[in-house]
């Protein structure tokens, strides 16, 4: 990195804390945090105040890189052609947030095929989508990546996005799908891009 700054993550002394410093060439800032998810937003918000003095995109990016991985499912975090997306989109979005929910997964019988389907009830569905958007303001999101992952077929993820694209008023979406046939959960993982003007509460 140039100009001499330096962020270095320091070893937590407690589970569940973070310390972190922020060097520059006569500042040096240290931060202490007992909740590591929820600070982490305002953390990169500091760095990217530091980083546009000194002129360096290498500190934002180096931050953005590590708060993603706490916040985001391991199969977000290793797709590269989602997690570059991501961060083009933060390129020039204001904001993001990440909400989760879980569905059960009901086996389903046909006699008559004499097989059995792996679905989702309707009700739970809207129940979740509506919990996990709750604190979202909809009305400023304006494009989302959506992870679908669990032992469902197609008709069960095309149902599950078009609960969540009416949700949040049809946004510019993509979709991630992860098939977990050996799960009797379904993950679903929203990232949602837009000028937010408050973070949802995890």
């Amino acid at each position: 990195m140039s100009g001499g700054k330096k962020v270095k993550s320091e070893k937590a002394p407690v589970r569940g804390s973070l310390n972190a410093t922020i060097s520059v060439s006569s500042l040096k800032i240290s931060v202490t945090s007992d909740d590591p998810v929820r600070a982490l937003p305002e953390l990169r918000k500091l760095v990217e105040a530091v980083g546009s003095l000194e002129n360096d995109a290498m500190l934002y990016e180096d931050m953005l890189g590590f708060e993603l991985k706490e916040k985001l499912s391991s199969e977000v975090v290793e797709n590269q052609e989602i997690m570059a997306i991501i961060k083009n989109t933060l390129n020039v979005e204001e904001d993001y947030l990440v909400t989760k929910g879980v569905l059960d997964v009901i086996d389903e019988l046909d006699f008559e095929k004499r097989n059995k389907e792996a679905v989702v009830d309707q009700d739970q569905l809207r129940s979740c989508v509506e919990s996990i958007f709750s604190s979202v303001e909809v009305p400023a999101v304006r494009s989302a990546i959506v992870h679908v992952k669990g032992p469902i077929g197609k008709s069960q993820r095309l149902m599950i996005l078009d609960t969540i694209n009416r949700r949040l008023n049809y946004p510019k979406l993509r979709v991630m799908n992860t098939d977990a046939r050996q799960e009797d959960k379904v993950l679903i993982e929203a990232i949602l891009f837009g000028d937010f003007q408050y973070e949802r509460q995890e």
